[in-house]
């Protein structure tokens, strides 16, 4: 019967003899045969009724695409071929009358993939495994990035690459096998292969990235960190201390930055002082380079306190004859305001009645007017009682008033009592050393001249100016005393209050003089002069003398980083040696014994061996690691505890360091996954491969 099929079956190859196999019972027939028989008749005529035309190679119909997808589909792309065949060869089956059957249908189309695959692989063998290892490669390859992830760990992913090299492996061989014993052993063979060149492939992609990134590392090095004078091993072990401070670069520079230029790199952190402190107790530059600059910096502490306490009140003098020349210039400076607020007139009344009827002001007069005639006489000025309403003196030589007091009187009797008030001023520290009589006398007076002031708008104007000898006196005492506990913050803010220029002035002469006397302790000790100022009070007061609070933290922020300074310098340089230190001298001096401790001795005579060998290793190794770490710790002394402009670009050299390296970590990245993926797809390109062939 014709074959109305032909034209669109795959061309099968003359019949040949079946080698001999013991498997053969196990194995699915190439093809049912009825229709080998009729497809191999000679006499069968031709069913189009044109001639014949030549027929392409049989294994052509297979090619390069078939072996590409056999390899990507794991060996199955002829069962899949089969599948979509089977109903057409059943089709073949009804019209020639045959019984329908699916598995003969299916057997049929699988014998004739099989020939085509086979005869390709006969005549093109590198073409053919070539092509199956490229598909092999396009599946696995492209499996490798959901199955091998770049956030795992190198034993994750040698694991995940095992389990899925082998699992793909092993599907790749039952594919390619024909039959099913022969499916089996290759399941086993490629499983085995697959899960092998699995492991491989992390271990691959991890090598790649590696060398990546210690290229990337490398470079970085040299653009960075050898004009600023260190090495790659230098700028990671800072790298390390920073990482156990919980500090970046660009944080570490903004505490230094807070503490001003004299601040080193060893003040950022604990663990950056304590890598000083190893350095600074083992041999070498180092040690010499940290313990010199901090010795420095420990002798200028005097000097930089004194000028922060120079920024924040001004410069300390002698108290005596700054007070004395404050008095002088003021009284001459003010003197056209008093001679006006001299002439006005007042309104008298019974309050100021009543402080000319008591004898203090009675005696202020007496005092002041003498007070009056002296400086007339030293000036070379005229003197005449009169002008102060006063005609005679009486017998004890008080003066005699006559009619009611004007505005000079009363003020000789301020005078006279600016002067009873100053006898009890203790000469050497200057401050008033008052009984209970004095201190009445000191509210009489204030008293008397408030009701002046009130009376007469111009004297207080003029006493603001120069509030007189008594007054600037008093102004100075209360800046010495202004951190003694008896005064009070509501208190000291009163009297500033009313205090003019020149008593202003001069509380900050008296306050300058007290901080002198604190300063010679913060010389000595920071600490305990930022104690004193953190006392009770103080700190408010203190805000009160420089004019804020702000100004206030910054002249105390000023002592603290002075005070960590000094414990910090005492902690690296001191002879505690803690087991801290202990433990990170072995750190800085290198890895000793390397070789003793991999190789764990046994007993007997290849234990000796081991050791023998481990001692000769380990001569070598431990000079070149004693070599190395003596010059990372040179460097490290000399970049911890650089200052200023110098301190800021080994900064900056380190920031550009880590961006280097971050970049060729972010560089290796992909590498590393395309190398993964190209191992994963070879593992399952080779399993794939071990039986392709002309029988495989």
């Amino acid at each position: 019967m014709a074959d109305a099929w032909a034209d669109f079956r795959l061309p099968l190859a003359p019949a040949a003899a079946p080698p001999s196999d013991p498997w053969a019972e196990f194995r699915a027939p190439a093809a049912s045969p009825a229709a080998a028989a009729e497809q191999a008749s000679p006499s069968m005529p031709p069913t189009t009724g044109r001639p014949a035309e030549p027929q392409q190679p049989l294994g052509d119909a297979w090619g390069a695409k078939g072996e590409f997808l056999n390899g990507a589909t794991f060996g199955l792309v002829d069962e899949l071929g089969a599948a979509l065949f089977t109903p057409i060869e059943m089709g073949i089956q009804a019209y020639q009358g045959e019984p329908l059957s699916i598995s003969a249908g299916y057997d049929t189309a699988l014998g004739r993939q099989r020939e085509a695959q086979d005869a390709y692989r006969k005549d093109h063998p590198v073409e053919a495994t070539a092509a199956g290892l490229a598909g092999g490669l396009f599946t696995g390859a492209g499996a490798a990035p959901k199955i091998l992830s770049s956030g795992a760990s190198l034993g994750t992913n040698i694991v995940r690459g095992t389990i899925a090299g082998g699992a793909g492996g092993a599907a790749a061989g039952f594919g390619e096998g024909r039959g099913m014993q022969d499916r089996v052993e290759d399941a086993i063979l490629g499983g085995g292969i697959g899960a092998g060149l699995g492991a491989v492939a992390p271990l691959a992609g991890a090598a790649v990235g590696a060398g990546i990134r210690r290229i990337g590392a490398g470079r970085a090095a040299r653009e960075t960190l050898e004009p600023v004078g260190i090495g790659r091993r230098t700028a990671d072990q800072i790298g390390r201390e920073l990482d156990r401070d919980a500090l970046s670069p660009e944080a570490a520079r903004t505490r230094l930055d807070a503490m001003g230029p004299d601040a080193m790199l060893l003040d950022a952190g604990d663990n950056l002082a304590g890598g000083a402190e190893a350095v600074a107790n083992a041999p070498g530059a180092g040690n010499r380079t940290i313990r010199e600059r901090l010795a420095a910096r420990n002798a200028g502490a005097s000097q930089r306190i004194t000028e922060a306490a120079d920024a924040a009140i001004g410069p300390a003098r002698d108290m005596t004859e700054t007070a004395d020349d404050l008095i002088a210039r003021r009284g001459r400076e003010s003197g056209p305001l008093y001679a006006q607020a001299l002439e006005k007139p007042i309104g008298w009344n019974d309050r100021m009645q009543a402080f000319m009827d008591d004898p203090i002001t009675k005696g202020g007069l007496r005092k002041g007017l003498e007070i009056q005639r002296l400086e007339a006489l030293a000036r070379n000025e005229r003197f005449d009682p009169v002008d102060y309403n006063i005609t005679d003196f009486n017998v004890a030589g008080d003066p005699i008033i006559t009619g009611t007091p004007n505005m000079r009187t009363l003020n000789v009797i301020k005078k006279g009592l600016d002067n009873i008030v100053e006898g009890y001023r203790d000469p050497t520290t200057g401050r008033l050393q008052l009984d209970e009589y004095g201190r009445a006398v000191n509210e009489v007076q204030r008293a008397f001249i408030k009701e002046i002031d009130g009376l007469n708008p111009a004297y207080a104007a003029a006493r603001a100016a120069w509030a007189g000898p008594t007054r600037v006196r008093d102004a100075l005492a209360l800046g010495q005393d202004v951190f003694d506990r008896s005064v009070r913050p509501d208190q000291l803010r009163q009297r500033l209050a009313a205090m003019g220029d020149d008593e202003r002035q001069a509380f900050q002469m008296g306050a300058r003089d007290q901080l002198s006397e604190i300063m010679g302790t913060a010389r000595r000790d920071a600490g305990a002069a930022r104690a004193a100022f953190e006392t009770g009070w103080n700190r408010e007061k203190l805000g009160l003398l420089l004019g804020d609070d702000e100004a206030a933290g910054r002249f105390l922020d000023t002592l603290g980083t002075e005070t960590r300074f000094a414990n910090r310098s005492n902690a690296i340089t001191g002879n505690s040696a803690t087991a801290r230190r202990q433990e990170r001298v072995g750190e800085y001096n290198g890895q000793r014994g390397a070789a003793r401790g991999a190789l764990d001795p046994a007993s007997g005579l290849w234990g000796d061996t081991k050791r023998t060998i481990a001692r000769g290793v380990d001569a070598i190794l431990d000079g070149r690691a004693a070599r190395s770490a003596e010059q990372m710790r040179g460097e490290f002394g000399d970049a911890v505890s650089r200052q200023s402009a110098q301190r800021d670009e080994l900064i900056d050299a380190i920031m550009g360091y880590g961006r280097g390296r971050e970049a060729a970590a972010q560089r290796a990245i992909p590498k590393e996954e395309l190398m993964r993926a190209i191992m994963s797809g070879g593992a399952l390109a080779v399993s794939g491969s071990t039986r392709r062939g002309p029988n495989g």
